[in-house]
């Protein structure tokens, strides 16, 4: 995030607040990342734990000048806020080759002796097709979250 948007965000979240006590802060910041995720439907961000947050707010209470106040917002806000996106191009790769890759595994499965002992081919590929994909596409966003 650039420090021109983050001190707009600081304005409008914490100084027309009124912020003087942690619940207040505590407040603000949740509706700051609840607007945060209204804007940008596809990208989530993962929000520092409250712990992190009140120790945060412990520093940030005792400064004096609003200008140092708002340097240290942006720069816990840098630090902490992390984009948990999936990226795109992955889901749409997976998207477009999971439903070949199903069709493609369901007929080598039927051919191959070794494999016919869990009864895949019997699965009705209208059945094992889209589930095939759904699978695969929430494997790509578990792997994303994991790194």
């Amino acid at each position: 995030m650039d420090k021109i948007g983050i001190n707009k965000v600081y304005d409008r979240y914490f100084i027309t607040k009124e912020v003087k006590q942690f619940e207040e802060f505590s407040v603000a910041f949740i509706d700051l990342f609840r607007d945060f995720t209204s804007i940008f439907p596809g990208t989530r961000y993962t929000v520092p734990t409250s712990d992190e947050i009140e120790e945060f707010y412990r520093k940030w209470k005792n400064l004096e000048e609003e200008d140092e106040k708002k340097a240290q917002f942006c720069d816990f806000m840098i630090k902490s806020i992390v984009f948990s996106d999936t990226h795109h191009d992955a889901i749409l790769v997976t998207g477009i080759v999971a439903p070949s890759a199903a069709v493609i595994l369901q007929k080598t499965w039927e051919n191959t002796p070794i494999l016919n002992i869990i009864p895949l081919h019997h699965i009705p590929t209208f059945i094992f097709v889209p589930s095939f994909t759904m699978l695969s596409l929430i494997g790509i966003k578990v792997v994303h979250l994991l790194e």
